[in-house]
């Protein structure tokens, strides 16, 4: 559990510092608390803040805007870093800013191949001689008919998808190198963050499983109740409650985060509250830690913790 003033203080240095050095930043100045933490932390700040500010920058207008940016300053052969650069500068998360340059640059490189496809479907017969030139012009056609219109919102997200898992695919290479730096310098943002956060989650999902089965505690987990029908399943259902500080347990939920306010009120909006109405009384387990000031505004029914009480009391039937 984490006072609200050191909270208060990690989150001041966090906006003192650039984004992509936090990390860093947060491990030297609080050395005491775990770099899970203080990721987890971070990232709740980060997303928080992306929320706020996404819509500010995801329009045609500024990501256009942005791009002539980074285009400038190429131009003007300014040194690597551009992106991590304009990341500062307006306070958003590197790799969604990469994720904006892309955007513009697919949309500028697919804008020039519809002009060459549309230029060639009004001269269809032009550079087919031979023999076989029907069919050699039906495959050309069809493979330029992508190019014939704009892309869809999905083929545009795939494409920046696909350019960020594989930075050497991009084919500007100042540019595939700038998009390479934000991914190797964002821990927040990002296909190598996300797995990260999904690996992690797991371990702990495992650990507490463990933990259940040594103190021989039965349990349903999240796959078992879904082929019940359950659809909003909390990570473990116990087959028989338990009492945990004198509280009744029928539920666990297993979060391998830092429990803040809004954070936790997001949770029991858009879950834990569910959980109580169809189940009972349950706990959540904030594995790296939470602020103090949870414990004081707990919904009825749904119990905070930053680990699995050693001590639990069972049901005996024998003493029914």
């Amino acid at each position: 559990m984490m006072s609200m003033n050191l909270y208060q203080d990690i989150i001041k240095t966090i906006k003192s510092t650039k984004l992509w050095q936090c990390q860093d930043v947060l491990e030297k100045k609080y050395p005491t608390i775990s770099g899970l933490t203080l990721g987890s932390v971070l990232s709740n700040y980060i997303q928080k803040t992306m929320r706020m500010n996404h819509g500010k920058h995801n329009n045609p207008a500024r990501i256009e805007a942005l791009y002539q940016k980074y285009n400038r300053a190429v131009e003007a052969h300014e040194e690597t870093g551009i992106i991590l650069r304009i990341s500062d500068d307006i306070r958003i998360t590197p790799v969604l800013v990469a994720k904006f340059i892309l955007e513009a640059y697919i949309n500028e490189n697919h804008a020039i191949k519809m002009k060459e496809a549309l230029e060639e479907e009004t001269d269809p017969e032009g550079g087919f001689e031979s023999a076989d030139s029907d069919s050699r012009k039906t495959l050309v056609l069809r493979e330029n008919s992508r190019n014939l219109r704009p892309l869809t919102r999905n083929e545009l997200k795939a494409e920046i998808s696909k350019y960020l898992r594989d930075t050497a695919s991009i084919p500007d290479r100042t540019l595939a190198y700038e998009v390479y730096m934000c991914t190797v310098h964002d821990d927040n943002y990002g296909p190598f963050p996300d797995a990260i956060k999904r690996t992690i989650g797991k371990e702990y999902e495992v650990r507490l499983s463990k933990l259940l089965q040594d103190q021989g505690i039965l349990y349903l987990e999240e796959d078992q109740l879904r082929k019940q029908g359950y659809d909003k399943t909390p990570d473990i259902k116990l087959e028989v409650p338990i009492a945990i500080n004198g509280k009744v347990i029928t539920w666990i939920e297993s979060k391998a985060t830092f429990g803040d306010e809004e954070t936790h009120q997001g949770y029991v909006k858009d879950q834990l509250t569910s959980y109580y109405n169809r189940f009972g009384p349950g706990l959540v387990i904030y594995w790296l830690g939470y602020v103090e000031t949870i414990l004081a505004s707990q919904s009825k029914g749904i119990f905070v913790c930053d680990h699995l009480p050693a001590s639990i009391t069972k049901y005996d039937p024998t003493m029914s």
